[in-house]
C-alpha cells in the first residue's frame, strides 16, 4: 500500500523568506501526526501545499496518490480539510453549507453524519450560519470535511478552536481512525499535540527539525524539575546524576536542570526527602531553543 502522503526536498519561498524547506515526510495509512511549532514556522503552508493552495518553490508531492500540482483537484475529493479559521459564506444555513462542501466529493454521500452531529450542538440544520459561535463553526467544518468519507484529514490549528466541544470533536475523530483514516494536524501548543496525537513533528523556520512521541521529544531536550523536601538539603546531592545539567538550592527548594531521564533525579531527591516534585513541561519555544542550543536539531 503505498503512503497516504509523501513530499520529497518541499520547499515554499515568499521572495526572500523561507516559509517551508527542504521537507521530507512520509504518512501512512492509520498515522496521526502533529506538526508543532511557533508562529511563523511553516505549519499552516505545508498544509495549504498538500492542497495546493499555493504551488511550491521547488520539491515533490504526493497525497493521497496524486502529485499535488498536476491532479489538486482529485486530492480535494478525497482530503478532508479543517482551517485555522472558519469564515462560512453568509446567508446559508448549517445545511446549505454542508451541501456545499459535500458537492466536492462528486459521488453520494451518506448525510446521516449530520442529523447525528449537528442536534448535540443544540442547533438545527435549518440555522443560519452567523449564528453559531466559532467552536460550533469548527464542529460543522469537521463534519463537512468528515462527511466526503475522506482517506486524509488536514486540521490546521483547529483543535483547541473546538475545546468547547471537545468530547464531540474526539468522537468524531475517533471514529474516523477507527476506520483506519490519516490526520495530519497542526497546533502551537506542544501539550496539546502530544495528547492527541501519535507522533510530533517540530517545525523551526520552515524546517522539520525532530520528530517522535511527546515523550522522546522532551527527553531530548532539557527539563525542569521543581523539588521541595522537608528540610534542607545538600547542594551536592545531584552531583551523582550525569543528566543533571544545573541545580540551584535555595532553603528547602531546589530546582534542577535535566538533559535525558529524570527518574535517576526522581530517585535521589525521594531518597533525600522530597515531600513534592514538580515537573515543569516546556513548551514549544523552550522545547525548539533547546534542541537548538544543544545541535540535536536535524
Amino acid at each position: 500500500m503505498q503512503p497516504v502522503v509523501v513530499t520529497e526536498g518541499l520547499t515554499k519561498k515568499f521572495g526572500r523568506t523561507k516559509a517551508v524547506l527542504d521537507l521530507d515526510l512520509t504518512l501512512e495509512s492509520g498515522d496521526y501526526l502533529a506538526l508543532v511549532g511557533r508562529p511563523d514556522s511553516g505549519k499552516s503552508t505545508i498544509l495549504h501545499l498538500l492542497l495546493d493552495l499555493v504551488h511550491p518553490t521547488s520539491g515533490r508531492t504526493r497525497v493521497v496518490g496524486f502529485d499535488s500540482t498536476r491532479a489538486a483537484y482529485l486530492i480535494r475529493r478525497n482530503v478532508g480539510w479543517v482551517p485555522a479559521h472558519v469564515v462560512p459564506p453568509r446567508r446559508l444555513t448549517i445545511e446549505g453549507w454542508l451541501d456545499r462542501m459535500r458537492s466536492y466529493r462528486r459521488s453520494k454521500i451518506d448525510s446521516s453524519l449530520r442529523t447525528q452531529v449537528i442536534p448535540q450542538l443544540d442547533a438545527a440544520l435549518t440555522d443560519n450560519l452567523t449564528e453559531l459561535s466559532p467552536a460550533e463553526l469548527g464542529i460543522v467544518a469537521l463534519v463537512g470535511a468528515l462527511q466526503k468519507e475522506p482517506e486524509l484529514l488536514l486540521l490546521d490549528e483547529a483543535i483547541i478552536g473546538m475545546q468547547p466541544h471537545e468530547d464531540l470533536r474526539d468522537d468524531l475523530v475517533n471514529d474516523f481512525r477507527s476506520r483506519g483514516g490519516t490526520i495530519l494536524m497542526t497546533s502551537r501548543d506542544l501539550a496539546t499535540a502530544g495528547a492527541t496525537a501519535d507522533r510530533v513533528g517540530l517545525l523551526d523556520s520552515g524546517s522539520l527539525i525532530a520528530t517522535g512521541t511527546i515523550d522522546q521529544l522532551r527527553q531530548l531536550g532539557r527539563q525542569r524539575l521543581e523539588i521541595v523536601f522537608e528540610s534542607d538539603p545538600r547542594e551536592d546531592i545531584f552531583e551523582a546524576s550525569p543528566s543533571v545539567v544545573g541545580a540551584v538550592v535555595q532553603g528547602n527548594i531546589a530546582r534542577v536542570l535535566v538533559h535525558g531521564q529524570t527518574e535517576p533525579v526522581v530517585e535521589i531527591a525521594r531518597l533525600n526527602g522530597a515531600k513534592e516534585i514538580i515537573l515543569h513541561e516546556s513548551g514549544v519555544d523552550e522545547l525548539v531553543t533547546d534542541l537548538k542550543n544543544l545541535g540535536l536539531a536535524s
